[in-house]
């Protein structure tokens, strides 16, 4: 739908424009628990010096936990601000016409997931290890 995807675009680049928004990873490519350990372990501070930022999620299943978690709907986007703007984020793009939720808080050294089914959590620094060290691993 493109009209869903330019009012979510249109709407995203307001907010990063007006500074609320720390970091923004798009889901479309391996869902939302793809896209959230990606945006844990992204920032590299210099070559091969990664910072890792852990978050705490909790989601409330509205539908299959792996559609949920997997995936790869268009337009559907997770963004960072600083916890004092979390409420201006959302109004804002529910304004917009732009469904928003708060899911979560960043921080700590895991990436902890809440869902209906239960929940689970792994260490930053090895979704970091899987992540950089796999194609080495395959070839070795």
């Amino acid at each position: 739908d493109l009209e869903t995807a330019r009012t979510l675009h249109t709407t995203l680049l307001g907010l990063i424009q007006s500074g609320l928004v720390k970091s923004a990873h798009d889901c479309s490519e391996g869902g939302l628990a793809v896209c959230l350990a990606e945006s844990c372990i992204s920032q590299l501070v210099a070559r091969e010096t990664p910072r890792l930022i852990g978050a705490q999620i909790d989601l409330a299943a509205t539908c299959r936990l792996d559609a949920l978690l997997f995936g790869e709907t268009q337009s559907r986007i997770v963004v960072t601000c600083r916890p004092l703007d979390v409420v201006k984020v959302v109004e804002r793009a529910r304004l917009m016409g732009v469904p928003a939720a708060q899911i979560g808080r960043v921080g700590g050294d895991q990436l902890a997931v809440k869902t209906a089914g239960g929940e689970f959590s792994v260490p930053v620094a090895g979704l970091h290890d899987a992540w950089w060290n796999s194609i080495a691993r395959a070839m070795a």
